[in-house]
């Protein structure tokens, strides 16, 4: 990914991760990447939702087939309350959000960048990353450039167009993730 971002737009002044897996992502290049790294706590409701309520231990003993019917159930189902309650506001995680914007702003400011790279595991719907990317962009100039990255953007038809994504249409299984099987040194 970090290849793909410097060789089409240049090196980003900055790196805000998307929590959770945009975090995760995001750390990763620390290696390769002497840029600093910030972590925007943005995330979409079921993921809450799951870390609440539903067993990482129970879904991750699913077959894959199941868990992944599960997923594509979670994504209809996310669009469908997406459709009918476009204008409700979670007004905790939107400050949050501002109050996240507000550091990147001030931190790019700081620094004297003009690129900032915005890096999410997974584009569903593409909510969470069209509301972190017009909130970021609400607190800087306007010759602030973002560029966002995430590894898989899973459908086509999604509200918001990463600039870069290693898989198109494509379900990827993050050690993260709540189904994911097998050992992680993430």
């Amino acid at each position: 990914m970090w290849a793909s971002v410097v060789e089409r737009f240049g090196p980003p002044d900055l790196i805000v991760g998307v929590a959770t897996g945009g975090e995760i992502c995001a750390r990763l290049l620390e290696n390769v990447a002497d840029v600093p790294i910030l972590a925007c706590a943005m995330r979409r409701a079921s993921t809450s939702a799951k870390s609440r309520g539903v067993s990482k231990w129970s879904l991750n003993k699913l077959p894959y087939v199941l868990s992944n019917k599960l997923r594509q159930l979670e994504d209809i189902l996310l669009e469908r309350q997406d459709s009918r309650q476009r204008n409700i506001v979670d007004h905790q995680a939107t400050q949050k959000l501002l109050d996240d914007a507000a550091v990147v702003s001030a931190h790019l400011q700081n620094r004297g960048g003009s690129r900032i790279l915005v890096i999410d595991d997974a584009v569903d719907s593409g909510r969470t990353l069209k509301l972190v990317v017009e909130s970021i962009r609400a607190n800087l100039p306007h010759n602030i450039e973002i560029i966002t990255a995430v590894v898989t953007h899973t459908r086509a038809n999604s509200c918001y167009e990463p600039d870069i994504a290693l898989y198109r249409e494509t379900l990827c299984r993050f050690p993260w993730s709540y189904d994911f099987r097998g050992t992680s040194k993430v």
